[in-house]
């Protein structure tokens, strides 16, 4: 993408640049979704790996979906306040502990079709039960229950974030309706669970190093006429790609 923003760093241990994308705020741009990416499918795999499983419970990928609308921002507000409810139902807290949930968007000629992915951590969930308490707040059928690994569940998870749309013209809808939404949402006893902070570094190619200085800060305080560069004594910051 020619019109993308970007920046050059200059590493701070042997002043070699390299040039990166800065954030264009899109959650879908192709561009800046590969750190993200990876940032995000860290942590969802440390929540599925770090979940206090009670005996008899598994990790399970939730599907649920609501029907298609013309207007994205009511279809997508429907589909998280119905699942907001289901959360609060008895039967839901006595099958279901706590997990985390991502939504995803599609478009067709019956409108824009959101639903939620879930990794739930649960007892057995009655697949017929299940249904009828998804359509009692929400008016859908639209339920997928699958026991699989952690691991696998946050993989899916972390590519429905991270999916463009068939028609790129609907990234920038989608990214504002989501904008002030977080990209994955932990609920119930996983609230609690601390999750560590993921960095995705990019060491210089010259020298492994990676401590970096972007052009902003290194233009605020050198001029071409000034003081050599000295880069043990910059301000820094780590080159994410």
């Amino acid at each position: 993408m020619s019109d993308h923003p970007y920046t050059t760093l200059t590493c701070l241990a042997c002043g070699h640049q390299i040039t990166v994308p800065v954030y264009c705020k899109n959650r879908f741009c192709p561009v800046c979704a590969g750190p993200r990416h990876k940032r995000l499918r860290k942590k969802l795999q440390w929540y599925c790996s770090n979940a206090h499983l009670l005996p008899g419970q598994t990790l399970k990928h939730v599907v649920l979906t609501v029907k298609s609308g013309p207007d994205l921002e009511t279809t997508v507000n429907h589909l998280v306040r119905s699942f907001r409810k289901l959360r609060q139902r008895k039967w839901w807290k006595s099958h279901v502990s706590g997990g985390a949930y991502v939504i995803e968007i599609t478009r067709s000629d019956a409108g824009w079709h959101p639903h939620i992915h879930a990794v739930v951590q649960s007892w057995f969930m009655p697949y017929k039960t299940f249904k009828t308490a998804w359509d009692s707040v929400s008016g859908a059928w639209g339920v997928s229950v699958c026991e699989r690994p952690g691991y696998v569940i946050a993989n899916y998870l972390t590519d429905y974030i991270t999916k463009l749309p068939k028609d790129i013209t609907d990234s920038k809808a989608m990214s504002d309706i989501l904008g002030n939404r977080r990209l994955f949402s932990p609920f119930g006893c996983w609230h609690s669970l601390k999750c560590p902070s993921f960095k995705v570094t990019f060491p210089c190619p010259k020298c492994s190093q990676s401590l970096w200085i972007p052009e902003e800060i290194l233009d605020r305080q050198f001029s071409r006429d000034g003081p050599k560069m000295k880069f043990d004594h910059l301000p820094h910051t780590s080159a994410r790609t």
